[in-house]
């Protein structure tokens, strides 16, 4: 508990609207343990801005469409990511918005995982901080 609570962000950060995109779109919305890791972390999860479920899926065309400020994507960590990562509508998001991979082993299940995986979220949430977005 005290590591996950050590890796939360400080509350006076203003949350940083983000999504978990995973493969072949899923997307963790609000009431999953990935939602209350973003948020721990000082995100908002953008699923409800899409309209999405708990787990629902989110096209590549939404996502390019209206990206949130940061897109956590398990397509840019595992098997196949660098497909993603060279995919143009992807490299073009990445000139506008923080691109980070977000291994799918750390949205799956809670356990030690949930310690890795709130280490990974700040560290991208002090990346972004760094950038003076949404600080």
């Amino acid at each position: 508990a005290r590591r996950i609570a050590a890796a939360a962000a400080p509350a006076r950060l203003r949350p940083v609207p983000a999504l978990i995109w995973g493969a072949g779109g899923l997307v963790p919305g609000a009431g999953t343990l990935p939602d209350e890791l973003l948020r721990r972390a000082g995100f908002s999860n953008s699923s409800a801005a899409y309209g999405l479920a708990q787990w629902d899926i989110l096209p590549l065309e939404y996502l390019v469409a209206r990206p949130p400020r940061v897109l956590l994507s398990t397509g840019l960590a595992d098997v196949g990511g660098e497909r993603l990562a060279r995919h143009r509508a992807v490299r073009r998001l990445g000139a506008r918005i923080t691109l980070a991979p977000f291994a799918a082993r750390l949205m799956n299940c809670g356990g030690p995982s949930i310690i890795a995986a709130m280490a990974r979220l700040r560290a991208i949430r002090q990346n972004v901080g760094r950038q003076g977005v949404g600080a």
